[in-house]
């Protein structure tokens, strides 16, 4: 069996329709029909998602026996980190890319003034970080 008969099996047993299904995994119906039509594999983590929401065992809708789920559970658990681990990556090298070229921008006004219009700029900035409205919120 596949892993979209295994869904479709669990899913059933659980008394839920697609469209439960989908409203609690937080996907569209058509896509819990085509993982159960075997024509789309559900990611790790949307696998992962399912088998807690359907209260079975990851191993069960990947078809594994007893021996074979432990190494293919830890496999899925390590691959959903490591996509997670490269979003947030992504995430921030995009966050520094930004830094980066404000920091630049603001380094290139900053050579384009004399002395005393550094001194100046240093002086206006200082107050606008007094000002509410243009303060980051804090988190």
């Amino acid at each position: 069996m596949s892993v979209g008969d295994h869904i479709k099996n669990a899913r059933k047993s659980a008394g839920l329709t697609q469209k439960e299904l989908a409203e609690k995994c937080g996907a569209a119906e058509i896509t819990i029909r085509q993982y159960e039509s075997n024509k789309r594999e559900p990611r790790n983590e949307q696998l992962m998602k399912i088998a807690r929401i359907l209260n079975v065992e990851l191993y069960d809708l990947l078809g594994y026996t007893a021996p074979e789920q432990k190494e293919h559970v830890k496999k899925a658990r390590i691959q959903v980190l490591q996509d997670r681990l490269e979003e947030r990556e992504k995430k921030t090298v995009s966050l520094e890319t930004q830094i980066t070229r404000s920091q630049e921008t603001v380094l290139q006004y900053m050579e384009s003034l004399n002395g005393n219009g550094q001194a100046e700029a240093i002086r206006l900035v200082e107050l606008l970080t007094k000002i509410p409205e243009y303060k980051k919120e804090r988190r």
